[in-house]
């Protein structure tokens, strides 16, 4: 019980400062609805639009020449990538041969040692 007394002696001492902000704020809300809603959408002019229009154009022709230029950059980036994966690969490929070589070498040198040890007994 002693802490809802303490939450109702709070409310009763900040209510009467808060309430005159509160009251302020939903009119003040309450106005902008209101007159919101009585402006009426204006019809534009014919210039107006011809100068979006325009405005659009230009911007459209914008767009297409970066796309142009991306387009570009893409195509020679794609060639970079093909040179450099031929490279990877030729690399992989000498780098698979002397594997295959070690391992051959290895083969001769067990061999070898495998045979002085039989031959010694």
């Amino acid at each position: 019980m002693g802490f809802w007394s303490i939450l109702w002696e709070i409310a009763k001492a900040v209510a009467p400062h808060t309430a005159p902000h509160v009251v302020r704020a939903v009119t003040d809300r309450a106005r902008e609805r209101r007159a919101a809603r009585e402006l009426e959408p204006q019809q534009p002019t014919r210039e107006d639009l011809a100068g979006a229009l325009s405005y659009l154009e230009k911007r459209l022709s914008a767009a297409e020449e970066r796309a142009a230029a991306a387009e570009e950059k893409a195509s020679l980036a794609e060639e970079r990538l093909v040179l450099a994966e031929a490279r990877m690969a030729d690399k992989w490929t000498l780098a698979a041969r002397w594997m295959l070589a070690l391992l051959a070498w290895n083969a001769v040198i067990t061999a070898i040692l495998i045979y002085v040890l039989i031959a010694r007994r």
